[in-house]
């Protein structure tokens, strides 16, 4: 139990991004949290409303066919992405240069962008990366809005 209560520590720190030690009385001053990679830790975050399908304004969403159906942001991001896959192909048969969706040869390869409206795929949190970096970009004092993600420093 002690160790939920570091995790989950760690976590809220490491979306604040404050040191784990803040959250924690009578621990040791220690680094911020710079990466969680661990699935346990990021299948948390997602049960705790920082899915991709929330993010998209679709937190019911299970698939990727389900966020095409339900979310009018995923569905501007795949139809950008359509766009800019078109014109690929479009430059490279220009260019009489062959693209393939699949192939084991050394070729231009592309997405099927089937796969952005499949029943079989989804967008799982993989990894949460605290860009020290970035700190003078964004505001210290308070938290992000829960509408911020990513690299974003509106």
């Amino acid at each position: 139990m002690a160790r939920d209560a570091g995790l989950m520590a760690g976590l809220a720190a490491l979306v604040l991004g404050m040191p784990a030690s803040a959250e924690v009385p009578g621990t040791p001053a220690r680094e911020p949290v710079r990466m969680v990679l661990d699935r346990a830790a990021t299948s948390a975050l997602e049960g705790m409303d920082w899915s991709f399908a929330r993010i998209m304004g679709a937190p019911g969403s299970r698939t990727l066919e389900d966020l095409s159906r339900s979310s009018p942001r995923y569905a501007d991001i795949t139809a950008y992405l359509s766009r800019d896959v078109q014109a690929l192909r479009e430059r490279m048969s220009a260019d009489r240069r062959p693209l393939f969706e699949v192939t084991d040869k050394n070729a231009g390869r592309v997405i099927d962008l089937r796969w952005l409206a499949s029943p079989l795929a989804r967008f799982d949190l993989a990894a949460v990366v605290n860009r020290t970096d970035r700190r003078d970009f964004t505001r210290l004092t308070a938290p992000p809005p829960a509408a911020r993600c990513g690299s974003s420093t509106g």
